[in-house]
């Protein structure tokens, strides 16, 4: 049960497609401002609104309020009662083979990209460089 259930199903059906159509658009706009090929053009853009007025927004709305109105369910099988004792971790669930191998990870895969990154930048193959730079960067500041 969620707080408020009315609410919840509002920000799911509007909020995050919203934010995603308004930033999809702000951007449209900016390329299609410079001249870009890459802009799409308004009659597209109206049916995409479209469809998420139409069709995305009332779904999601009447799933949430027949999700709500069903009975609720049980569980399928009958659960034992009896306190089981719950085993050790094997030694690689540990807290430090888990954060060793969450640190050296990240730094391995850096570190195979850039590999590339300076390969390609010897072969005067500039052009590769800079989109695997930036990959690399996200990938390190995703993971640490």
């Amino acid at each position: 049960n969620g707080h408020n259930p009315k609410l919840n199903a509002m920000y799911t059906s509007v909020a995050l497609p919203g934010v995603l159509l308004s930033m999809f658009t702000i951007l449209n706009y900016s390329l299609s401002r410079y001249g870009a090929a890459t802009a799409i053009s308004i009659q597209p853009l109206s049916v995409l609104y479209a469809l998420w007025a139409i069709v995305f927004c009332p779904l999601s709305i009447g799933g949430s309020y027949l999700a709500r109105s069903s009975e609720k369910r049980g569980f399928p099988t009958k659960t034992n009662e009896a306190v089981r004792d719950i085993p050790g971790l094997p030694w690689y669930c540990t807290p430090f083979c888990t954060a060793a191998v969450g640190g050296i990870l990240p730094c391995a895969v850096v570190h195979g990209e850039l590999a590339r990154l300076l390969a390609a930048f010897w072969l005067q193959q500039i052009y590769y460089t800079l989109d695997k730079l930036l990959a690399v960067f996200c990938i390190l500041t995703i993971a640490c």
